[in-house]
């Protein structure tokens, strides 16, 4: 129960197979909205071709973001 529900069983919606889409999740490691630690196991159920990248950073990502290789991100 609780705000973020059984977490250990979620996965996809509908109980669909994993998406097969390239996926690159960067979250930081001191994110209080969205805790890697609750993200990062439904992420890897949702998508079967995921790389995860934990920056030591916040929920905005403020200094990872500029950082971020965009044209290699959103050429894959």
């Amino acid at each position: 129960g609780g705000v973020h529900g059984d977490q250990d069983r979620a996965g996809p919606v509908g109980g669909a197979e994993p998406l097969e889409v390239e996926t690159v999740l960067v979250t930081g490691s001191q994110d209080t909205v969205c805790p890697p630690d609750i993200i990062v196991p439904l992420a890897r159920t949702t998508f079967r071709n995921l790389e995860v990248r934990l920056e030591e950073d916040d929920h905005l990502l403020s200094w990872t973001f500029p950082q971020l290789d965009w044209v290699h991100l959103l050429s894959r």
